[in-house]
């Protein structure tokens, strides 16, 4: 469907919006509090600072339309002229307010349409990232300027990560960047985040520091570094077990989930979700979809009383690694340790 929009600009840009959402997309999230959240496929927020920035700061000289591509996979809002002298795709997200058309930006904001060039684009940048999304892609060309928005599947166990980050945290576009980085690769430093962060290898140390903090505890300096001027950088454990396989290097194989469990039934003869989170590096969500898993695969079945929470208690079941039997696994949880070794 094409639709083709004439008239005033603040009629012009809300029906533009009303056009946006009504094919946007939602996916429920619930966090380990248990809250549920809602994401769209492209967030409404990031949305609307795209197309402020393509209807307000485009270049006026250029005859020609600001366009809207929208499918379910992508979305493309393409803006006449190119950036504004002096701002770059290197830095975009540091350079001072600088706009096209003075007049037109003061209106937008009065309208509360639109805010300043730089800060909108920090917004979509952080606001992709909080919702488990890839950062937009910024083309400048010398005719036209493109946004590119992904509008894939959140990567749920990122976006309820962020929400477990302390509130400043959460409303920081450099946490957010570097957490992005750091489920891409398993450590960084910051000559390797400054050009991302678009700051001073100096800057980027302050900040990498501030987020290696006990208050944050995002991320920690690797061991062999820790004594230089600008170590490395991982996830820390807590990180790490919370973000699960969105930090797709850490990504545990069926085939290593089946051996650890299985080794531990071998040993105990019994496991929890508690005991997976252990074993696997992943938080108590995690946790439950492995063994969601293995039970309805018939690895596992349930063997104690309680049938639901963190409490269950879980066996081996008709699919179990052959050698091993049931037997040993099915009793009460009076045992003693010695007791309930499986053969």
């Amino acid at each position: 469907m094409v639709e083709r929009l004439d008239g005033p600009l603040i009629l012009v840009f809300q029906r533009a919006m009303e056009l946006v959402r009504a094919r946007l997309e939602i996916t429920p999230v619930t966090l380990p509090t248990g809250q549920q959240i809602s994401i769209e496929n492209f967030p409404e927020l990031v949305v609307r600072e795209a197309l402020s920035n393509a209807v307000f700061h485009r270049d006026l000289h250029v005859d020609a339309p600001v366009t809207i591509e929208h499918s379910a996979d992508s979305m493309i809002i393409s803006s006449p002229g190119p950036l504004v002298a002096g701002v770059t795709t290197d830095n975009i997200l540091i350079h001072p307010p600088k706009p096209r058309n003075h007049a037109l930006a003061r209106a937008a904001r009065t309208l509360g349409l639109a805010e300043e060039l730089g800060r909108g684009v920090v917004r979509m940048y952080r606001e992709m990232v909080r919702s488990g999304k890839q950062v937009p892609s910024i083309q400048d060309e010398f005719d036209h300027v493109r946004v590119v928005l992904t509008g894939a599947a959140p990567n749920a166990q990122i976006a309820r990560y962020v929400r477990q980050l302390p509130e400043n945290e959460q409303q920081d576009v450099d946490a957010m960047l570097v957490l992005v980085k750091l489920c891409a690769v398993p450590r960084v430093n910051a000559s390797q985040m400054s050009r991302l962060l678009q700051r001073t290898e100096e800057e980027t140390e302050t900040i990498l520091r501030r987020l290696s903090t006990s208050d944050v505890d995002m991320i920690e300096p690797t061991r062999e570094t820790a004594r230089r001027a600008r170590p490395q950088y991982r996830l820390t454990q807590s990180a790490i077990r919370a973000l699960g396989a969105a930090a797709v290097y850490h990504r545990a194989t069926l085939g290593t989930v089946d051996t650890k469990v299985a080794a531990h039934l071998k040993e105990y003869g019994t496991i929890t979700n508690k005991t997976v989170q252990n074993l696997l590096d992943v938080d108590m969500l995690g946790a439950r979809r492995i063994l969601t898993d293995l039970v309805r695969r018939g690895v596992l079945i349930k063997i104690s009383e309680q049938q639901r929470g963190p409490g269950v208690e879980y066996g081996p079941g008709d699919k179990f690694p052959t050698g091993v039997t049931r037997t040993g696994a099915v009793g009460k949880r009076s045992r003693t340790k010695g007791e309930h070794r499986l053969p």
